[in-house]
C-alpha cells in the first residue's frame, strides 16, 4: 500500500493516535506542523509518473484527531515539485519551501516558495534560479520569510539562506 502516515505521542512516546492517507501512487510526506485550532498541515510530494520520476506537491490539513479537512495538489506541472517545509503564517496561510522543475533534462531544479490562504488555495508562487532546493522556511518578524536551502556549484552543493519581503521577492541572500 501507499499512503502518508502521521502519528501523534503523549509527552513520554506513546502512542495517542494514527492515521494513515491512501493514496493511488505513491506519497512523500516531509514536514508536519500544529496548526493554531490545533489541527495539523502537511507537505510533500505524490509521484504522478513512475517512469519520468514527476511529483507534484501535495499539502494536506487536518483536525486535532488526524481526520482529513482538506488536501490539495498545487501548482501541478510536468515538471517536478516537491514541498519540504511548511509552516503557519500570521494570516492563517501557509508557506511552503522545497523545490521545482528538478526532472527536467537537463536538470533545472530551483528553490521555490508558495504562499496559500488558510484554505491551501494558492496566493503567489515564486521560484529562485540562484538556489537549488529549499529546506526550511519561516515567517520573520516583519512579515517577510527566511528561507535555508542550498545551490549547485559545478558539481558540489553549497548552503544558502534568502530573505524575502512577504510577497516572496528577495531582500537579501546569503551564501
Amino acid at each position: 500500500d501507499d499512503w502518508a502516515f502521521l502519528l501523534k505521542t503523549d509527552s513520554i512516546g506513546d502512542t495517542l493516535w494514527s492515521k494513515k492517507y491512501d493514496n493511488q501512487i505513491w506519497w512523500l510526506s516531509h514536514s508536519v506542523k500544529q496548526t493554531t485550532d490545533g489541527g495539523f498541515i502537511m507537505v510533500g510530494a505524490n509521484m504522478t509518473d513512475t517512469v519520468n520520476m514527476t511529483f507534484n506537491l501535495w499539502l494536506h490539513k487536518t483536525d486535532m484527531l488526524g481526520n482529513p479537512i482538506w488536501s490539495k495538489f498545487l501548482d501541478v506541472s510536468i515538471y517536478s515539485e516537491m514541498g519540504m517545509s511548511v509552516k503557519q503564517t500570521n494570516d492563517g496561510g501557509y508557506i511552503i519551501t522545497g523545490g521545482k522543475g528538478w526532472n527536467q533534462s537537463p536538470p533545472q531544479s530551483k528553490l521555490w516558495l508558495l504562499k496559500t490562504d488558510a484554505n491551501g488555495d494558492t496566493l503567489w508562487t515564486k521560484t529562485y534560479n540562484n538556489a537549488f532546493f529549499g529546506s526550511t522556511v519561516n515567517q520573520t518578524n516583519d512579515g517577510g520569510y527566511i528561507i535555508s536551502g542550498n545551490r549547485k556549484l559545478l558539481n558540489d552543493f553549497d548552503a544558502c539562506l534568502i530573505k524575502t519581503d512577504g510577497n516572496g521577492n528577495v531582500t537579501s541572500t546569503f551564501n
